[in-house]
């Protein structure tokens, strides 16, 4: 599930549903030539990458590909694919099966890849809303425990912890950049405001998936599984009502 350029996008089966994020009514669907866990749309909405037996960049509008980056003998498949805001870069998180890792970031236009983090068990990585930092967790990242969350600053490549106060799964910024969206495995959505110390909680439904910001940062919108083999449900968060 993504908020892109005015839009709600949501994956329903093999096929792409596009919402239009004022009046939450469908624009246009587009069907899937796979079906996979990782797939992210670009912010113009006419690319996504995904995963299958390695790393690929796909035209929404036809049938043509590009391999980004391969799995190996010795290492997972790619994972956990994001766009950064401008649709000019792409990160991932690269496994190897030996536990190690780290995070790498694609600039679409020279081709170059290069490893930004080299950290073990790196996970929930998330660009910032200006393209500059990159949100991520690791376990074990020069300390012993939970995991925790860190910021990674692209242009001076300096890493530092965001005091959240817990542990979480990922984290991602309010459109305005004044908030931040805090998730937990897939049992908690909390909301914290960067000048509060204390989150707030928004769902405790265990079974919830993926989740976005509205473009104005009123609503969030995320989706919920009671059961696997059950269709997913998807709620709409009024934060200024605070209620779903």
């Amino acid at each position: 599930m993504q908020s892109i350029d005015g839009k709600i996008v949501l994956r329903n089966g093999k096929e792409l549903v596009f919402f239009d994020a004022n009046d939450f009514k469908v624009l246009r669907t587009v069907k899937l030539p796979v079906f996979d866990r990782w797939l992210e749309v670009s912010p113009d909405g006419s690319r996504m990458v995904y995963v299958e037996q390695g790393l690929w960049l796909a035209d929404l509008n036809n049938s043509r590909r590009i391999l980004l980056a391969r799995a190996g003998k010795e290492r997972l498949l790619p994972s956990q694919p994001q766009w950064s805001p401008a649709g000019d870069k792409v990160l991932y998180i690269d496994m190897y099966y030996d536990g190690s890792g780290g995070i790498w970031v694609i600039d679409l236009n020279s081709d170059e890849k290069k490893k930004i983090v080299d950290l073990d068990g790196c996970f929930g990585a998330r660009w910032t809303n200006d393209g500059q930092a990159i949100t991520f967790g690791a376990r074990g990242y020069g300390q012993e425990g939970p995991p925790a969350m860190y910021i990674y600053d692209l242009g001076t490549g300096n890493t530092r912890r965001i005091p959240t106060g817990q542990n979480y799964a990922a984290i991602s910024f309010s459109p305005d950049g004044q908030r931040l969206l805090l998730q937990w495995m897939e049992e908690t959505l909390w909301v914290k405001d960067i000048a509060e110390n204390r989150p707030r909680l928004i769902t405790k439904k265990p079974g919830y998936f993926r989740s976005c910001w509205s473009p104005d940062g009123r609503y969030l919108v995320y989706g919920h599984q009671f059961q696997r083999d059950l269709p997913p449900s998807f709620w709409l968060v009024d934060l200024a009502r605070d209620n779903n």
